[in-house]
C-alpha cells in the first residue's frame, strides 16, 4: 500500500477501519490507498460519524441518494460494512 501520511498517527480503532476499507477496495479493484484518504477526508476513518450537513452517512459519507442507486437504503448505509461496498 501507499505511504499515507496520515497512517503514523492513527488510533487503533482508526487503524482497524483502514485495514477493512483497504481490503474492500483491493476486492473491488480499487486502489486501496485512494479508498482509505477519502474516508479518512470524509470522517478520519470513524465509522460512526455523526451525519454531514448535507446528508451524507457513515465513515466514507455517502449520499442517500447515492446509495439509493447502489442498491442500499440510508439504514443499511448506517451499517459500516455496507457503506464501505456503497
Amino acid at each position: 500500500m501507499a505511504k499515507l501520511s496520515f497512517l503514523d498517527s492513527l488510533t487503533p480503532e482508526q487503524e482497524a477501519y483502514a485495514v477493512k476499507i483497504g481490503e474492500r477496495a483491493k476486492a473491488m479493484g480499487i486502489p486501496p490507498a485512494f479508498a482509505i484518504s477519502v474516508a479518512y477526508q470524509e470522517s478520519r476513518l470513524n465509522p460512526a460519524t455523526a451525519d454531514s450537513q448535507k446528508g451524507a452517512v457513515g465513515g466514507m459519507q455517502v449520499m442517500p441518494k447515492t446509495g439509493k442507486g447502489m442498491g442500499f437504503d440510508e439504514k443499511s448505509l448506517r451499517d459500516p460494512d455496507k457503506n464501505i461496498d456503497a
